[in-house]
């Protein structure tokens, strides 16, 4: 039997992530990609979007989409328990040649711990049986144990509705000095 070579060293990178229980499963997520972890909160239907579109949420004055981390990749919604969290996630893309920042929340069941993991990118293929691929770009080793690396750019880029810049609901209020200068 002829062995094939590898083309990736054992481990291709560590990484500090931040891992998460999405069904019962361990996944980590990037922690460069997360901007805060906030306590569940009740998110206001989109009608149209999804099923793995939970609704938005107001964020700091801007309207935040959330995605059901558990729904999109095991087919069940994230357990209603004390401890779920959205994980708001900032990307920077590129748009028209400025880069651009877009934000977004991960609804998961539980948050674990921040840690390193080494990252093995030729490990894993990402796909399921149906026509959609899973957000998975790695898989990496902590204590032994192999866990996914959820890509968060995977995820923007395949949901158009989390493409979309977030909305600013903050208004502006007129300078007290304009409001006398037109009295």
């Amino acid at each position: 039997m002829r062995s094939i070579p590898r083309t990736t060293t054992p481990y291709d990178a560590r990484m500090e992530v931040l891992i998460v229980v999405l069904a019962g499963r361990r996944y980590a997520l990037p922690s460069a990609r997360v901007e805060e972890i906030v306590a569940r909160t009740k998110c206001s239907p989109i009608p149209g979007a999804p099923d793995f579109v939970v609704g938005l949420i107001d964020h700091r004055g801007s309207l935040l989409p959330v995605i059901d981390g558990c729904r999109l990749i095991h087919g069940e919604p994230a357990a209603s328990i004390l401890g779920s969290r959205i994980i708001i996630l900032r990307l920077v893309m590129p748009t028209g040649g400025q880069p651009e920042a877009r934000m977004f929340g991960l609804l998961c069941d539980l948050v674990l711990e921040r840690t390193t993991i080494n990252v093995e990118t030729g490990a894993w293929r990402a796909g399921r049986v149906t026509a959609e691929p899973l957000p998975i770009s790695a898989v990496g080793r902590v204590n032994g144990e192999t866990i996914p690396l959820i890509d968060p750019e995977h995820l923007l880029r395949s949901t158009p509705l989390l493409d979309a810049p977030a909305v600013d609901r903050s208004i502006s209020r007129p300078d007290a000095r304009a409001l006398e200068q037109q009295s």
